[in-house]
């Protein structure tokens, strides 16, 4: 694919995804008040999701690695496998963050602040892969 087509879908998923970081942020806002809601915890998914796959496609992989845990997590939660607690979404804001840093860096592969310390806390909240059923196995997150 040229260059320039390829900045210009960088430049265009930058733009999504800061909107669909403020949609997640407020969806995790409201789902802390209402952690049984259901259509909230299906919202976030959507957003991540669509911020981790539209950002492998722009070229952004070191944000769709780091996005894939928290993909993960409420995915769980969606399948009612993992609890949403103040934990998951303090967490989920920590890495909300993250991404935004990881948007904004000068170069995209580079470690962000509080990067690692978000990846370690979303990878202590999610269920050990020998945990998991066979099917969900070989997509699940490596322990770091």
């Amino acid at each position: 694919m040229p260059a320039d087509i390829m900045e210009r879908m960088r430049v265009v998923f930058r733009a999504e995804a800061l909107d669909l970081l403020a949609e997640f942020d407020t969806a995790l806002l409201t789902l802390e008040a209402e952690p049984g809601n259901a259509e909230l915890v299906h919202r976030v998914f959507r957003a991540i999701h669509t911020i981790k796959g539209s950002g492998a496609t722009a070229g952004f992989a070191h944000l769709a690695r780091f996005s894939h845990r928290l993909e993960e997590a409420f995915d769980l939660a969606r399948e009612g496998r993992l609890a949403v607690t103040s934990d998951l979404v303090d967490c989920a804001l920590q890495a909300c963050d993250v991404i935004r840093a990881i948007l904004d860096a000068d170069r995209e592969e580079a470690e962000v602040s509080g990067e690692k310390t978000a990846a370690e806390a979303l990878t202590r909240l999610l269920p050990r892969v020998e945990a998991l059923p066979e099917s969900r196995r070989e997509t699940a997150p490596l322990p770091t």
